[in-house]
């Protein structure tokens, strides 16, 4: 049993769907794990780990050649939660009150009608 055993990734680089492009790379598209490493920003080692399968157990490997169901529904998992928290964040930021847009926002209109433009 190796220290990679328990999926202890939460301080992880890379998402799921990285795992999976940097395995599909390595093994089915000629990358060196010297290029993964660069292209990716991880230690040599820590590639060949992904590799291996030693760490992110929880990301199926790659099938040769072709992306497997396994593999788009967890593609597709992991976009819908990327966009559902770009939602929230979305949601939160126009919820709370901004006061330096509301200022500028109030200088546009006071500046308006001086000119004698009617912002409506």
């Amino acid at each position: 049993m190796t220290k990679f055993s328990q999926g202890n990734n939460k301080a992880a680089k890379l998402s799921n769907v990285d795992i999976l492009e940097l395995r599909d790379r390595v093994l089915n598209q000629g990358w060196t794990h010297g290029q993964a490493c660069r292209h990716y920003g991880l230690h040599i080692n820590t590639v060949g780990r992904i590799v291996r399968g030693e760490s992110h157990r929880n990301v199926p490997m790659p099938s040769e050649g072709a992306i497997t169901e396994k593999q788009e529904a967890l593609i597709a998992q992991q976009q819908e939660s990327i966009l559902e928290r770009l939602r929230k964040d979305i949601e939160k930021a126009q919820a709370q009150p901004n006061p330096d847009r509301d200022l500028e926002e109030l200088a546009d209109w006071a500046g308006a009608g001086k000119f004698g433009v009617n912002k409506e």
